[in-house]
């Protein structure tokens, strides 16, 4: 609790020089006040005065009117919770401290200036109310550490706007320019006037509201493209939402650019963004294929010379495969040689099989991801302002070099086999009502399917240097009555060895007290792990992740891992901050890695963390 203090009230005599005058006492002389013109307190704020919920330093300002010789002035609130440290400077401002207000109610006090200007303590008052505003109980609140920006000039202003598409997120994006697991990622596409540099383009400083529906007027962000879209660390979308209202406000400050949006999302949920790094630079866009582009207008039918399979990715059981069949031979590179058409099926369905064969059946066109036997319907979708095909569709190429496109919105892919000779018909429509169809029969295997993730050739026991060690409790988000626990063991900056991670959950939800001891043994289900289980180890994309073995560290990461299948971990929990993890797991090639560490672990409560179940880190 913050104390209040007060100046000293403070009284001054005013001594005049004593006459000697036979059987007469000397008097005191009274204050030099003027007869007529009482000492007044001005306070020069009009209204209440408003403070941020933030609080800090306060300041009133204010005069006095016909001031006196040794009057002094003091200040004193009605509160004394959270308004204290009144200080004064030079007769013109009181300043106090205000704390932040937590609540999500505002507040307010009465501040009372007194003037006292007689040794008689005659005084005079002003009062001032302070309204401090409440605090926001954001849903999402973020720091960015990322920005992209690309800059339109005004082909996207509908009355000759410039466009500043802007990224602000907790992780870049990567090389190949898509989100990275465990990142929220917010688009702003922001309308405001020309850049003060057009080569080296900046928005201008100011705020920008959300638009109204359709418009690109100045000083706003539209509200068909600005969204925030998150992952949690398995890469799956744990939020994707538009804005019903909001503000950005952009400022320049010591070459530093500073943005803050205030924000609400169509589902209710509140979210404030911060960016304060140096000044980034704007990449020129180019539009991708620009804002319009060609659409197939006739039937298609594609007499395939090449077919090619490859596997994308896999979960439960499932692998979603990527499939082309064209009419045109490729070079030396592999490049096809245009013109011609090729049907690519990106985004096909199917029970995962190692060694690379394709499921028969009959496969059909869906919006949604996952199911065994469907494949992803054809759509162009926009991606940091660029523009890109997905899906199933085909893509015409003329003698021009023009590229035409036509999206497979209804239809079926029959799969057959006999003998190791696949027939394969597609037949589908597009959105204008073309048909495209295609006919294959060949040798055909879907290429990549990995095998063990282990890169262990026989057992192992790891070796541990010298290390650090971070965790993050995440409470009972997988619903399962016990929380959830992620520990990463590696070697400390510089050193050698070995590391792991793992992902449990303990029995109680009490994160001061940390992991309960207990054994751990492997959960059944990568999604809902309960009491006393850990997950097992899974990579997904380039990610690692549940309970794996780390080792061959470089600076683009781990060379050497193995997931835990199997097998029992031990924790003891030494009530100091410290652990002792003991293991011996199996991996997916039956080998053993197993090893005892000792440490302290830093732990942060993540526990209102925005994620949903499944949430894991992965290590990339």
């Amino acid at each position: 609790m913050l104390k209040h203090s007060n100046l000293s009230r403070m009284t001054c005599l005013f001594c005049a020089s004593a006459l000697l005058v036979a059987c007469s006492k000397p008097e005191r002389e009274k204050p030099d006040v003027p007869d007529e013109d009482t000492p007044q307190i001005v306070i020069d704020v009009q209204g209440n005065l408003n403070v941020p919920l933030e609080g800090g330093r306060v300041t009133i300002p204010y005069h006095i009117v016909n001031p006196v010789e040794g009057g002094t002035l003091s200040a004193s609130s009605s509160e004394k919770g959270w308004i204290s440290d009144f200080t004064y400077q030079s007769d013109t401002a009181v300043v106090c401290n205000v704390s932040e207000n937590t609540e999500t109610e505002s507040r307010s006090t009465v501040v009372t200036l007194e003037y006292i200007y007689s040794e008689d303590l005659d005084a005079v008052r002003s009062q001032i109310n302070l309204i401090q505003e409440p605090a926001v109980d954001w849903d999402y609140d973020m720091t960015a550490t990322a920005f992209q920006g690309h800059y339109y000039d005004t082909r996207y202003g509908h009355n000759g706007e410039y466009n500043y598409y802007t990224w602000l997120s907790d992780k870049p994006f990567d090389e190949n320019g898509s989100a990275q697991p465990g990142g929220t990622y917010y688009l702003f596409d922001m309308y405001a006037g020309a850049p003060d540099d057009p080569l080296k383009p900046l928005p201008p400083a100011g705020t920008y509201l959300l638009g109204e529906d359709g418009s690109t007027a100045e000083m706003t962000f539209s509200n068909s493209y600005s969204r925030v879209t998150g992952y949690n660390d398995l890469g799956e979308e744990s939020i994707n939402e538009y804005f019903s209202e909001g503000t950005l406000v952009v400022v320049y400050e010591n070459d530093s650019l500073k943005m803050e949006a205030q924000l609400t999302d169509r589902a209710g949920a509140l979210h404030r963004v911060v960016y304060a790094q140096p000044v980034p630079e704007y990449l020129f866009g180019d539009g991708g294929l620009g804002e319009e582009y060609l659409t197939i207008e006739r039937d298609m039918n594609v007499v395939p010379v090449y077919a090619g399979a490859s596997y994308f990715s896999d979960e439960n059981g499932i692998m979603e495969v990527y499939m082309t069949f064209s009419d045109m031979k490729t070079d030396s590179e592999g490049e096809f040689i245009t013109p011609g058409s090729a049907l690519r099926l990106e985004g096909v369905y199917m029970p995962l099989d190692e060694d690379g064969k394709i499921a028969v059946g009959t496969y059909n066109l869906t919006s949604e991801y996952g199911d065994a036997f469907t494949m992803y319907a054809g759509e162009m979708y926009e991606l940091l302002g660029y523009l890109f095909p997905y899906g199933c569709y085909l893509e015409y190429t003329d003698e021009e070099g023009d590229v035409y496109y036509g999206f497979a919105v209804e239809g079926t892919m029959d799969v057959k086999e006999s003998n190791g000779i696949y027939d394969i018909t597609c037949n589908f429509k597009t959105p204008e009502g073309h048909s495209v169809t295609c006919s294959y029969s060949g040798e055909l295997e879907v290429t990549g399917v990995p095998g063990p993730l282990s890169t262990l050739t026989e057992d192992y026991t790891l070796e541990f240097a010298e290390t650090s060690a971070i965790g993050y409790y995440y409470g009972d988000i997988m619903g399962t009555g016990g929380g959830n626990w992620y520990v990463k063991v590696s070697p400390s900056d510089g050193m050698t060895g070995d590391g792991f991670i793992t992902y449990l959950v303990g029995e109680g939800l009490d994160f001061a007290a940390g992991i309960p001891s207990g054994t751990y043994k492997a959960a059944a289900s990568a999604n809902y792990i309960y009491p006393n289980e850990y997950q097992v180890g899974y990579m997904s994309g380039s990610g690692l992740g549940g309970t794996m073995y780390l080792g061959g560290y470089t600076e683009s990461g781990v060379t050497s891992y193995a997931p835990a299948t199997s097998g029992d971990l031990y924790i003891e929990n030494h009530g100091d901050g410290t652990y002792t993890f003991s293991f011996s797991f199996l991996d997916d090639k039956g080998f053993t890695w197993d090893g005892e560490w000792t440490g302290r672990i830093d732990f942060s409560n993540s526990e209102y963390s925005p994620a949903g179940p499944g949430y894991t880190p992965c290590i990339r």
